[in-house]
């Protein structure tokens, strides 16, 4: 399987599956491997790199691994690089990391008209820094609490109530009307509809 040319003092191996000869410089070759029984036709004694044993191995395989490996290989490195992202995509990631690493927004808070009672009366007296440290409260919103005192404690809607707007207006003028009756003929466990209340006290409605 492999010849040795003395006078270029090269090796030059040739193989069934590759029928070129290929001459390698010799620099001090190891002794040719021995095999306990005779390796068949085409077949060359190879040394286990695991457990240094002697088997016989087909030059094509060798051949056939060192190729497809080198194909591999080349493959590999004529793999074209990623194309650039376009610029929607870019838009979007800046938008993403902006928002993951943004501070969150501070929640705007909504006082009803008992809470801005209660620390107006449990504050009196104290200057604005002392009350906005106990009751934690900004001092601007107690500036404007302060400035309209009187208006806070004359509303007489409902505490629960966020300002002291009048609210949405007035769409049915019976409404007062139509709550009692609603009521009286849920407690006659009548069936209750539009139609009803309608026919009964408003047929000219």
């Amino acid at each position: 399987m492999g010849e040795t040319c003395k006078l270029q003092e090269v090796q030059c191996i040739t193989a069934p599956c590759n029928p070129v000869p290929t001459c390698v410089p010799i620099e001090n070759p190891p002794p040719e491997p021995v095999c306990a029984k005779k390796c068949p036709k085409n077949e060359r004694c190879q040394i286990n790199s695991v457990d240094n044993s002697l088997y016989c191995l087909s030059p094509c395989a060798t051949y056939h691994s060192k190729s497809l490996g080198s194909e591999f290989e080349s493959e590999g490195r004529s793999e074209p690089p990623p194309e650039p992202p376009s610029p929607p995509e870019i838009v979007a990631i800046a938008d993403l990391l902006d928002e993951v690493y943004a501070e969150p927004k501070q929640r705007r808070m909504h006082y009803t008209m008992k809470k801005k009672r209660h620390a107006l009366i449990a504050t009196q007296g104290l200057s604005q820094r002392e009350t906005a440290t106990s009751q934690k409260i900004p001092r601007w919103t107690l500036t404007s609490w302060r400035k309209s005192e009187d208006d806070i404690f004359a509303f007489k809607g409902s505490e629960k109530t966020l300002s002291r707007a009048p609210g949405r207006r007035e769409i049915i003028p019976f409404s007062a009307m139509l709550v009692t009756f609603m009521k009286e003929t849920r407690r006659e466990s009548l069936p209750l509809t539009a139609s009803l209340m309608a026919a009964k006290n408003w047929k000219t409605w």
